[in-house]
Protein backbone atom coordinates (compact mmCIF):
# COMPACT_ATOMS: atom_id res chain seq x y z
CA UNK A 1 0.00 0.00 0.00
CA UNK A 2 1.34 3.03 -1.03
CA UNK A 3 1.48 6.62 0.97
CA UNK A 4 -0.21 9.05 -0.23
CA UNK A 5 2.27 11.76 -2.27
CA UNK A 6 1.02 14.59 0.52
CA UNK A 7 1.97 12.53 3.30
CA UNK A 8 4.98 11.50 1.52
CA UNK A 9 5.37 15.33 1.23
CA UNK A 10 5.29 15.70 5.26
CA UNK A 11 7.63 12.99 6.08
CA UNK A 12 10.50 14.33 3.49
CA UNK A 13 9.87 17.81 4.73
CA UNK A 14 11.32 16.15 8.62
CA UNK A 15 14.56 14.31 7.05
CA UNK A 16 14.99 15.34 3.55
CA UNK A 17 14.22 13.28 0.46
CA UNK A 18 17.80 12.04 -0.10
CA UNK A 19 16.53 10.26 3.97
CA UNK A 20 13.60 8.12 2.82
CA UNK A 21 12.36 6.07 0.04
CA UNK A 22 9.47 4.13 -1.34
CA UNK A 23 10.84 2.84 -4.43
CA UNK A 24 9.99 -1.19 -4.25
CA UNK A 25 13.54 -2.68 -5.05
CA UNK A 26 14.54 -0.35 -1.79
CA UNK A 27 11.47 -1.46 0.34
CA UNK A 28 12.06 -5.26 -0.77
CA UNK A 29 15.65 -5.20 1.08
CA UNK A 30 13.59 -4.44 4.72
CA UNK A 31 11.24 -7.20 4.03
CA UNK A 32 12.76 -10.34 4.66
CA UNK A 33 11.65 -12.13 7.90
CA UNK A 34 13.06 -15.49 8.37
CA UNK A 35 11.00 -16.44 11.71
CA UNK A 36 7.62 -15.71 9.46
CA UNK A 37 8.87 -17.09 6.20
CA UNK A 38 6.41 -18.55 4.35
CA UNK A 39 7.74 -21.62 1.38
CA UNK A 40 7.59 -19.75 -1.81
CA UNK A 41 7.13 -16.61 -0.37
CA UNK A 42 10.10 -13.85 0.11
CA UNK A 43 7.95 -11.76 3.05
CA UNK A 44 4.48 -10.96 3.08
CA UNK A 45 4.02 -7.54 4.01
CA UNK A 46 6.32 -4.51 2.68
CA UNK A 47 6.46 -1.26 4.58
CA UNK A 48 4.94 1.50 1.90
CA UNK A 49 8.12 3.78 3.14
CA UNK A 50 11.44 3.41 4.90
CA UNK A 51 12.42 6.73 6.86
CA UNK A 52 15.46 7.43 8.74
CA UNK A 53 15.41 10.30 11.01
CA UNK A 54 18.89 11.37 12.83
CA UNK A 55 17.48 13.01 15.92
CA UNK A 56 15.24 13.09 18.58
CA UNK A 57 13.51 15.48 17.07
CA UNK A 58 12.98 14.18 13.67
CA UNK A 59 11.97 11.13 15.42
CA UNK A 60 8.85 12.79 17.77
CA UNK A 61 7.91 14.69 14.23
CA UNK A 62 7.66 11.40 12.38
CA UNK A 63 5.55 9.97 15.11
CA UNK A 64 3.28 12.69 15.20
CA UNK A 65 3.02 12.77 11.15
CA UNK A 66 1.86 9.17 11.84
CA UNK A 67 -0.38 9.94 14.67
CA UNK A 68 -2.67 12.73 12.55
CA UNK A 69 -2.69 10.12 9.72
CA UNK A 70 -3.58 6.86 11.12
CA UNK A 71 0.03 5.68 9.70
CA UNK A 72 1.69 2.75 12.17
CA UNK A 73 5.58 2.96 12.71
CA UNK A 74 8.19 0.63 13.26
CA UNK A 75 11.47 1.05 14.35
CA UNK A 76 14.66 -0.50 13.68
CA UNK A 77 18.64 -0.65 14.64
CA UNK A 78 20.94 -2.46 13.05
CA UNK A 79 18.81 -5.12 11.23
CA UNK A 80 20.60 -7.95 12.47
CA UNK A 81 17.19 -9.60 13.32
CA UNK A 82 14.32 -8.09 11.22
CA UNK A 83 11.93 -9.33 13.83
CA UNK A 84 10.55 -5.65 14.18
CA UNK A 85 8.92 -5.19 10.38
CA UNK A 86 5.83 -3.89 10.28
CA UNK A 87 2.93 -5.77 10.61
CA UNK A 88 0.66 -4.30 8.59
CA UNK A 89 -0.27 -2.78 5.16
CA UNK A 90 0.93 0.87 4.72
CA UNK A 91 3.35 0.85 8.19
CA UNK A 92 6.91 2.65 7.48
CA UNK A 93 9.66 1.29 8.43
CA UNK A 94 12.25 3.94 10.70
CA UNK A 95 15.61 2.98 9.97
CA UNK A 96 17.74 4.53 12.50
CA UNK A 97 21.17 3.96 11.34
CA UNK A 98 21.72 7.79 10.89
CA UNK A 99 21.13 7.75 15.08
CA UNK A 100 25.09 6.48 15.54
CA UNK A 101 26.51 8.25 18.03
CA UNK A 102 28.57 7.32 21.09
CA UNK A 103 26.89 10.37 22.98
CA UNK A 104 29.25 9.75 26.45
CA UNK A 105 31.72 7.59 28.53
CA UNK A 106 31.80 8.45 31.86
CA UNK A 107 34.87 6.85 33.20
CA UNK A 108 34.02 7.69 37.20
CA UNK A 109 30.43 6.69 37.22
CA UNK A 110 31.33 3.58 34.69
CA UNK A 111 28.42 4.53 32.37
CA UNK A 112 28.19 5.06 28.44
CA UNK A 113 24.71 7.06 26.53
CA UNK A 114 24.55 5.58 23.16
CA UNK A 115 22.04 6.23 20.52
CA UNK A 116 20.33 3.29 18.89
CA UNK A 117 22.69 2.68 16.10
CA UNK A 118 25.74 2.36 18.18
CA UNK A 119 26.49 -1.25 18.06
CA UNK A 120 28.83 -3.23 20.77
CA UNK A 121 31.91 -3.50 19.39
CA UNK A 122 31.94 0.50 18.46
CA UNK A 123 31.49 1.03 22.25
CA UNK A 124 33.79 -1.98 23.31
CA UNK A 125 36.71 -0.47 21.21
CA UNK A 126 36.11 3.08 23.20
CA UNK A 127 35.35 2.04 26.19
CA UNK A 128 38.69 -0.18 26.61
CA UNK A 129 40.54 2.49 26.17
CA UNK A 130 39.47 3.93 29.17
CA UNK A 131 40.09 0.69 30.97
CA UNK A 132 36.09 -0.38 30.86
CA UNK A 133 34.39 -3.08 28.51
CA UNK A 134 30.60 -3.17 27.95
CA UNK A 135 28.54 -6.46 28.07
CA UNK A 136 27.88 -7.48 24.66
CA UNK A 137 24.76 -10.48 24.19
CA UNK A 138 25.48 -13.92 22.54
CA UNK A 139 24.30 -12.80 19.04
CA UNK A 140 27.26 -10.87 18.47
CA UNK A 141 29.28 -7.75 18.86
CA UNK A 142 27.59 -6.20 15.40
CA UNK A 143 24.22 -5.59 17.72
CA UNK A 144 22.97 -2.25 18.81
CA UNK A 145 24.01 -1.89 22.35
CA UNK A 146 20.55 0.21 22.78
CA UNK A 147 18.32 -2.34 21.68
CA UNK A 148 19.34 -5.28 23.41
CA UNK A 149 19.29 -3.14 26.60
CA UNK A 150 15.72 -1.39 26.13
CA UNK A 151 14.09 -3.91 23.86
CA UNK A 152 15.29 -7.32 22.72
CA UNK A 153 16.39 -9.69 25.23
CA UNK A 154 19.73 -9.51 26.33
CA UNK A 155 21.41 -12.13 27.60
CA UNK A 156 25.05 -13.08 26.20
CA UNK A 157 27.79 -15.16 27.84
CA UNK A 158 30.16 -12.86 29.38
CA UNK A 159 26.67 -11.95 31.71
CA UNK A 160 28.65 -14.32 33.91
CA UNK A 161 30.35 -11.30 35.03
CA UNK A 162 28.42 -8.45 33.24
CA UNK A 163 25.11 -8.70 33.56
CA UNK A 164 21.95 -9.10 31.78
CA UNK A 165 20.98 -6.18 29.28
CA UNK A 166 17.82 -5.26 30.82
CA UNK A 167 19.78 -4.98 34.40
CA UNK A 168 22.34 -3.25 32.76
CA UNK A 169 19.82 -0.16 31.59
CA UNK A 170 20.25 3.31 33.23
CA UNK A 171 18.65 6.82 32.01
CA UNK A 172 16.49 6.20 28.56
CA UNK A 173 15.28 8.43 26.34
CA UNK A 174 11.55 7.00 24.69
CA UNK A 175 9.57 8.68 22.47
CA UNK A 176 6.36 6.96 22.78
CA UNK A 177 3.81 6.05 20.29
CA UNK A 178 1.88 9.32 20.04
CA UNK A 179 5.40 11.14 19.76
CA UNK A 180 5.51 12.79 23.25
CA UNK A 181 9.09 12.29 24.83
CA UNK A 182 9.37 10.36 28.40
CA UNK A 183 12.65 10.55 30.13
CA UNK A 184 12.87 7.53 32.26
CA UNK A 185 14.86 7.39 35.92
CA UNK A 186 17.42 10.22 37.01
CA UNK A 187 17.25 11.81 33.94
CA UNK A 188 13.58 12.51 34.50
CA UNK A 189 14.64 14.96 37.24
CA UNK A 190 16.64 16.83 34.64
CA UNK A 191 19.96 14.55 37.25
CA UNK A 192 21.83 13.00 34.44
CA UNK A 193 21.99 9.51 33.30
CA UNK A 194 23.10 7.69 36.30
CA UNK A 195 20.25 5.37 37.53
CA UNK A 196 17.33 3.69 35.28
CA UNK A 197 14.37 4.12 38.68
CA UNK A 198 12.75 6.92 39.98
CA UNK A 199 12.39 9.44 41.56
CA UNK A 200 8.84 8.00 42.11
CA UNK A 201 7.61 4.24 40.60
CA UNK A 202 10.33 2.77 38.28
CA UNK A 203 8.77 2.49 34.50
CA UNK A 204 11.31 -0.10 33.54
CA UNK A 205 8.75 -3.01 33.78
CA UNK A 206 6.96 -1.40 31.56
CA UNK A 207 9.25 0.10 29.08
CA UNK A 208 10.62 -3.77 28.32
CA UNK A 209 9.48 -6.23 31.34
CA UNK A 210 11.77 -9.56 30.66
CA UNK A 211 12.05 -9.82 26.84
CA UNK A 212 11.52 -6.15 25.20
CA UNK A 213 8.59 -5.21 22.90
CA UNK A 214 10.59 -5.56 19.93
CA UNK A 215 10.15 -2.30 18.54
CA UNK A 216 6.66 -2.15 19.58
CA UNK A 217 6.16 0.67 22.17
CA UNK A 218 7.39 3.80 20.20
CA UNK A 219 11.30 4.55 19.77
CA UNK A 220 14.30 4.54 22.23
CA UNK A 221 16.13 7.57 20.91
CA UNK A 222 19.13 7.57 23.75
CA UNK A 223 19.93 5.35 27.00
CA UNK A 224 22.42 4.67 29.34
CA UNK A 225 24.27 1.64 29.91
CA UNK A 226 26.70 0.42 32.22
CA UNK A 227 30.39 -0.15 31.66
CA UNK A 228 32.63 -2.52 33.90
CA UNK A 229 36.54 -2.93 34.77
CA UNK A 230 38.85 -3.69 32.08
CA UNK A 231 42.14 -5.12 32.96
CA UNK A 232 43.55 -5.80 29.23
CA UNK A 233 45.27 -3.53 26.92
CA UNK A 234 43.33 -0.36 25.58
CA UNK A 235 43.82 -1.58 22.28
CA UNK A 236 43.34 -5.19 21.21
CA UNK A 237 45.92 -5.66 18.33
CA UNK A 238 45.59 -8.37 16.05
CA UNK A 239 47.63 -10.42 13.37
CA UNK A 240 46.48 -12.65 10.68
CA UNK A 241 42.98 -12.07 7.98
CA UNK A 242 39.60 -11.73 8.90
CA UNK A 243 37.77 -14.20 9.88
CA UNK A 244 40.74 -16.04 11.54
CA UNK A 245 42.64 -13.01 13.04
CA UNK A 246 43.61 -13.42 16.58
CA UNK A 247 45.10 -11.61 19.52
CA UNK A 248 48.86 -10.28 18.20
CA UNK A 249 49.91 -11.34 22.66
CA UNK A 250 47.89 -13.33 25.44
CA UNK A 251 46.73 -11.39 27.69
CA UNK A 252 48.02 -11.50 31.01
CA UNK A 253 45.86 -13.46 33.62
CA UNK A 254 43.78 -14.87 30.91
CA UNK A 255 42.97 -18.48 30.46
CA UNK A 256 40.26 -20.39 28.05
CA UNK A 257 39.29 -23.59 29.31
CA UNK A 258 37.09 -26.09 27.65
CA UNK A 259 35.30 -28.74 30.16
CA UNK A 260 33.38 -31.81 29.45
CA UNK A 261 31.03 -33.71 31.99
CA UNK A 262 29.54 -37.07 32.35
CA UNK A 263 25.90 -35.82 32.18
CA UNK A 264 23.97 -32.55 31.63
CA UNK A 265 23.03 -32.96 35.00
CA UNK A 266 26.67 -32.91 36.69
CA UNK A 267 27.46 -29.89 33.87
CA UNK A 268 24.39 -28.09 35.85
CA UNK A 269 25.76 -28.90 38.77
CA UNK A 270 29.17 -27.26 37.68
CA UNK A 271 27.49 -24.06 36.65
CA UNK A 272 25.76 -23.88 39.81
CA UNK A 273 29.28 -23.87 41.92
CA UNK A 274 31.11 -21.48 39.27
CA UNK A 275 27.88 -19.33 40.24
CA UNK A 276 28.16 -19.54 44.09
CA UNK A 277 32.01 -19.33 44.30
CA UNK A 278 31.68 -16.15 42.23
CA UNK A 279 34.61 -16.99 40.12
CA UNK A 280 34.85 -16.82 36.35
CA UNK A 281 34.65 -13.81 33.48
CA UNK A 282 33.09 -16.34 30.49
CA UNK A 283 30.72 -19.14 30.46
CA UNK A 284 29.12 -20.66 27.72
CA UNK A 285 27.38 -24.46 27.24
CA UNK A 286 29.06 -25.57 23.76
CA UNK A 287 27.16 -28.23 21.52
CA UNK A 288 29.55 -30.07 19.34
CA UNK A 289 28.41 -28.67 16.01
CA UNK A 290 28.57 -25.40 17.35
CA UNK A 291 32.01 -25.87 18.27
CA UNK A 292 32.96 -26.97 14.74
CA UNK A 293 31.21 -25.32 12.61
CA UNK A 294 34.01 -22.22 13.85
CA UNK A 295 36.16 -24.20 11.61
CA UNK A 296 37.83 -22.69 8.85
CA UNK A 297 36.76 -24.42 6.37
CA UNK A 298 33.08 -26.34 5.78
CA UNK A 299 35.20 -29.59 4.54
CA UNK A 300 37.32 -29.61 7.68
CA UNK A 301 33.84 -29.59 9.81
CA UNK A 302 32.36 -32.19 8.24
CA UNK A 303 35.43 -34.39 7.73
CA UNK A 304 35.52 -33.58 11.84
CA UNK A 305 32.37 -34.59 12.50
CA UNK A 306 32.19 -38.02 10.67
CA UNK A 307 35.27 -38.72 12.63
CA UNK A 308 32.57 -38.84 15.66
CA UNK A 309 35.14 -36.72 17.53
CA UNK A 310 33.65 -34.34 18.21
CA UNK A 311 30.37 -35.67 19.39
CA UNK A 312 32.30 -37.70 21.81
CA UNK A 313 35.04 -35.17 23.25
CA UNK A 314 31.95 -32.05 23.65
CA UNK A 315 28.55 -33.92 24.07
CA UNK A 316 28.32 -32.01 28.03
CA UNK A 317 30.71 -29.21 27.51
CA UNK A 318 31.13 -25.92 28.57
CA UNK A 319 33.78 -23.13 27.64
CA UNK A 320 34.95 -21.40 30.94
CA UNK A 321 37.15 -18.25 30.99
CA UNK A 322 39.18 -16.61 34.12
CA UNK A 323 40.33 -13.36 34.04
CA UNK A 324 41.85 -11.91 36.67
CA UNK A 325 43.34 -8.87 37.95
CA UNK A 326 46.29 -9.94 39.58
CA UNK A 327 48.10 -13.35 39.73
CA UNK A 328 46.78 -14.47 43.32
CA UNK A 329 43.76 -13.84 42.23
CA UNK A 330 44.45 -16.06 39.03
CA UNK A 331 45.90 -18.38 41.06
CA UNK A 332 42.92 -18.75 43.39
CA UNK A 333 40.83 -19.01 40.72
CA UNK A 334 41.99 -21.97 39.53
CA UNK A 335 42.61 -23.83 42.79
CA UNK A 336 38.71 -22.97 43.23
CA UNK A 337 37.83 -24.70 39.53
CA UNK A 338 39.74 -27.61 40.06
CA UNK A 339 37.58 -27.96 42.97
CA UNK A 340 34.39 -27.80 41.20
CA UNK A 341 35.79 -30.17 38.45
CA UNK A 342 36.00 -33.09 40.82
CA UNK A 343 33.07 -32.62 42.63
CA UNK A 344 31.43 -32.76 39.35
CA UNK A 345 33.59 -35.14 37.22
CA UNK A 346 34.51 -32.57 35.23
CA UNK A 347 37.13 -33.32 32.49
CA UNK A 348 39.33 -30.97 30.75
CA UNK A 349 39.22 -31.38 26.85
CA UNK A 350 42.23 -32.47 25.01
CA UNK A 351 42.12 -29.77 22.52
CA UNK A 352 41.86 -27.07 25.09
CA UNK A 353 45.38 -26.55 25.90
CA UNK A 354 46.15 -26.12 22.63
CA UNK A 355 48.22 -22.83 21.44
CA UNK A 356 45.47 -22.29 18.57
CA UNK A 357 42.71 -23.39 20.65
CA UNK A 358 43.87 -20.73 23.33
CA UNK A 359 44.09 -17.94 20.69
CA UNK A 360 41.11 -18.39 18.30
CA UNK A 361 38.92 -18.40 21.45
CA UNK A 362 40.42 -15.87 23.56
CA UNK A 363 39.75 -13.41 20.57
CA UNK A 364 36.09 -15.16 20.09
CA UNK A 365 34.84 -14.66 23.33
CA UNK A 366 36.66 -10.95 23.79
CA UNK A 367 34.99 -9.63 20.75
CA UNK A 368 32.07 -12.00 20.62
CA UNK A 369 32.55 -12.14 16.72
CA UNK A 370 32.42 -16.33 16.30
CA UNK A 371 28.49 -15.99 16.47
CA UNK A 372 28.07 -15.65 12.53
CA UNK A 373 30.39 -19.27 11.64
CA UNK A 374 28.65 -21.02 14.56
CA UNK A 375 25.08 -19.94 13.86
CA UNK A 376 24.34 -18.79 10.25
CA UNK A 377 26.55 -20.95 8.41
CA UNK A 378 24.09 -23.65 8.13
CA UNK A 379 20.12 -22.78 7.19
CA UNK A 380 17.06 -22.29 9.64
CA UNK A 381 16.80 -20.88 12.92
CA UNK A 382 18.44 -21.77 16.06
CA UNK A 383 18.01 -21.55 19.72
CA UNK A 384 19.89 -22.28 23.17
CA UNK A 385 17.29 -23.59 25.73
CA UNK A 386 14.21 -22.89 24.03
CA UNK A 387 14.43 -19.57 25.42
CA UNK A 388 15.14 -20.07 29.24
CA UNK A 389 17.27 -17.29 30.61
CA UNK A 390 16.39 -17.69 34.11
CA UNK A 391 17.89 -20.41 36.62
CA UNK A 392 19.94 -23.49 35.33
CA UNK A 393 17.71 -25.45 36.75
CA UNK A 394 14.82 -24.04 34.20
CA UNK A 395 17.20 -23.74 31.69
CA UNK A 396 18.62 -27.88 32.06
CA UNK A 397 14.55 -29.01 32.36
CA UNK A 398 14.19 -27.06 28.68
CA UNK A 399 17.39 -28.63 27.25
CA UNK A 400 15.57 -32.07 28.05
CA UNK A 401 11.83 -31.21 26.72
CA UNK A 402 13.87 -30.01 23.69
CA UNK A 403 15.58 -32.80 22.92
CA UNK A 404 13.01 -35.08 23.52
CA UNK A 405 10.83 -33.27 20.47
CA UNK A 406 13.83 -33.22 18.79
CA UNK A 407 14.24 -37.07 19.18
CA UNK A 408 10.58 -37.78 17.32
CA UNK A 409 11.96 -36.01 13.93
CA UNK A 410 15.27 -35.96 13.86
Amino acid sequence: MALRRDIYGLFENVVGPENMSDDPAVLQSYMYQPFGAKEGVWADISPAAVILPASTEEVVAIAKICNRYGIVFKPMSTGWGMHNLPGVEGAVSLDLRRMNRILEIDEKNMYAVVEPHVICMQLQVEAMKKGLNCHIIGAGSNTSVLASATSVVGYGPDGLSMGFSGRNLLGVEWVLPTGDVLKLGSLGADSGWFCGDGPGPSLRGIMRGWEGAWGGLGVFTKCAVKLFHWNGPPELEMKRTPPNYVLKEPIKFFKVALFSFPTIEKLAEAALQLGEAEIGWFVSRLSPSFVGLQMASGANYVATWNSGMLQEMLKYAFLFVIFANSEGEFEYQQKVLAQILEDTGGQTSPISETKEMQELTATAVIKVDEVTRSCFRTTGGFNTSFGAMDTVDLAMSQIKAGRELKDRYI
